[in-house]
């Protein structure tokens, strides 16, 4: 495991990410990382030049959509657990014992 911080344009949806999100869900998120700040790492490996995001998806569309609203760049710095690529991809999976 290797936290680092990546900018939000070097960052991309992973489209392996099996879970899904409301629209009204990621603007609650928007709002809260707007007034808090990013509370907790993405999860995501290296492919293409980009890190794909399979974990964290909802806070990812957040930054997004703070970023179409101009709101912070695509300079700003996000944490991303970096993984690698089957191991990222189990860690996007839901947990299906509970």
């Amino acid at each position: 495991m290797t936290i680092q911080t990546i900018k939000l344009s070097k960052l991309a949806l992973s489209p392996l990410n099996v879970r899904t999100v409301e629209p009204s869900k990621i603007e609650a998120m928007a709002s809260d990382i707007e007034a808090h700040g990013l509370l907790q790492n993405l999860i995501g490996h290296e492919k293409g030049g980009k890190v794909l995001i399979c974990a964290g998806g909802r806070r990812y569309r957040a930054l997004k959509l703070l970023q179409k609203n101009k709101t912070i760049t695509g300079s700003y710095e996000v944490p991303v657990d970096i993984r690698d690529e089957a191991e990222a991809i189990e860690l996007s999976l839901p947990d299906q014992t509970l």
